[in-house]
């Protein structure tokens, strides 16, 4: 296994669709997934993957999603549908976080979404 700080410039051109770990959407809606990734100048796409029909429809669906969410929810199912079965993104996620602490820390707190919320913890000797 390569430690992420080795990664090269020229390995990451080889990565298709990437992120370091700390991506979360901005907003629980696809229109927060699905563009950055699938979208042809979406920002993680490293630019692998672009279909212009189905850019159109998320663009139709971010559009229609104040005026219409019941189409709008629709057209990104069917733009889900769509990316599932051309299986253009294998997903590799681990979800087991291991938090070691001491007895020393006080207030210890874990988001699931953000993980060791350090805000509010205290270390007493």
């Amino acid at each position: 296994m390569i430690s992420f700080g080795l990664i090269s410039l020229p390995m990451w051109a080889k990565f298709q669709i990437s992120v370091e770990g700390d991506w979360v959407p901005y907003y629980p809606a696809p229109s927060s997934l699905l563009p950055p990734f699938f979208a042809c100048n979406g920002g993680d796409a490293n630019g692998y993957y672009c279909n212009p029909a189905i850019d159109r429809e998320m663009t139709e669906a971010t559009l229609l999603q104040l005026q219409g969410p019941a189409q709008a929810a629709a057209t990104w199912t069917k733009v889900d549908h769509q990316l599932t079965d051309q299986a253009e993104w294998v997903a590799t996620v681990d979800l087991n976080e291991v938090d070691i602490i001491s007895s020393a820390l006080r207030n210890y707190e874990f988001n699931p979404v953000n993980g060791f919320v350090a805000d509010q913890a205290v270390a007493h000797d």
